[in-house]
This record gives structure tokens, sequence and C-alpha cells, in this order.
């Protein structure tokens, strides 16, 4: 499975899960699994506004535990995405567990 990760916070929301969608689509079209915490959370949150509410903490538990059932990162690189706090930790997660880390153009 890919961990498909993006800068997020500070980002125009929109333009991100444009991008973010459209390379979990094609990683889809490829026959690859593919898990991406923006795809997941950003919709998800938007049915069920009590998601906006849960502390960081609970999100960073669950993207953590996905990463270790995920066989590689990759990245999309979006402005921002080198300053980004989360794409950092997730960088710094993939390294802990021997991920190689992988970069798409927007």
């Amino acid at each position: 499975m890919i961990y498909l990760a993006a800068p997020y916070a500070n980002q125009d929301k929109e333009k991100v899960m444009r991008s973010v969608n459209k390379h979990v689509a094609n990683f889809l079209k490829d026959g690859f699994a593919v898990y991406s915490p923006l795809s997941m959370g950003h919709y998800a949150s938007q049915v069920d506004r009590e998601l906006n509410s849960l502390p960081l903490d609970h999100w960073r538990k669950i993207e953590r535990q996905a990463m270790l059932v995920c066989r590689s990162l990759y990245i999309i690189t979006l402005p921002g995405w080198q300053e980004s706090a989360g794409v950092k930790r997730e960088t710094a997660w993939a390294r802990e567990f021997g991920l190689p880390v992988n970069f798409l153009q927007p």
C-alpha cells in the first residue's frame, strides 16, 4: 500500500484536494492500494463535523498506524511541502520504518 502525503495546513484546501485525489485516482487505476489521510479525513469531516473537534494526537495515531502497513511514501510537491510539519512528520515515520520516499509533481 502507498501512503500519499501533501502539505495541507495554510494551503488552498480545494487545490490540495484536487491534486491529492488526482493522484489517488491514478494509483487506483494502476492497480495500487493507496492511503491518503487528506483524502479520507477531508471529506469524512464534511459529513461528520465532530471529526473537526478531535485532537491532533488522535489523527497522528491513525496516520502512524496506517503508515505501518504501507510499503512506500509518496509526497506531492505542492508549494510549501518542504516546510510542512505534517509532511516532515510523515517523512520521519517513513524513514523510521525503512520505507522509500518518493515525490510526485502536483
